[in-house]
């Protein structure tokens, strides 16, 4: 009687952990996932008192991620990567050079700009990332893989930098329809601020960047 009870129990788990790892709500669940990152307004001792541009390509700007894969009968759409990923950039930047300025194309330019440029940022999304936890309680993690380029004004690329925005929130003992959205945006928009954060780091550090913009 013993050795039936506790093979019940076993198939019980096994049942129960094959029901969560299916996504719990059964085959054909979509799920738009929004991203909302924002970055705490700083001020930099060492901000550029330069203008420089930021070109944002139409690939770039509608980045997005469908992904049917992780979990089975559950489709995540990352809808907004790209466009949240921009504004995210541009607030970033601003923060650390007298004006930043949407430019729709890469230097040289073919006709004059509103105001002088010093430089022109352009980002890339060179790949993504994101893990759905095999056990809920486990861990929801996102990386980003970002490449940024920047050009002096005869259209040269004088410093690149590969950045990977990484982000990750803890699992929970449920899997609702309300964290089947929540769970894969958080670690996402945690990842593209954590990205940006690189960003500004990086170009400060960079002896490259300070140069061109002496």
């Amino acid at each position: 009687m013993k050795k039936r009870t506790t093979i019940f129990s076993a198939l019980s788990l096994t049942s129960t952990l094959a029901f969560f790892l299916a996504g719990c709500l059964g085959p054909g669940m979509n799920v738009r996932v929004t991203v909302t990152p924002s970055l705490i307004d700083k001020t930099y001792p060492d901000k550029m008192p330069v203008n420089i541009g930021l070109y944002l390509s139409d690939e770039f700007k509608n980045y997005r991620v469908t992904d049917s894969t992780k979990t089975l009968g559950t489709t995540y759409d990352f809808w907004n990567l790209g466009s949240e990923s921009a504004g995210m950039f541009q607030v970033g930047l601003s923060q650390i050079f007298e004006k930043v300025v949407a430019v729709d194309q890469k230097p040289p330019f073919s006709k004059a700009q509103s105001l002088p440029l010093r430089a022109v940022v352009e980002p890339k999304i060179e790949g993504f990332d994101f893990k759905v936890p095999a056990i809920v309680v486990q861990p929801w993690s996102t990386k980003i893989q970002y490449k940024i380029l920047v050009y002096n004004m005869e259209g040269k690329v004088v410093w690149q930098k590969s950045i990977t925005g990484v982000g990750e929130v803890p699992g929970s003992y449920t899997r609702t329809l309300e964290e089947l959205g929540t769970n894969p945006a958080k670690p996402t928009t945690a990842a593209i601020i954590d990205a940006t954060d690189k960003l500004i780091e990086a170009i400060l550090g960079s002896e490259e960047i300070k140069g061109l913009l002496k």
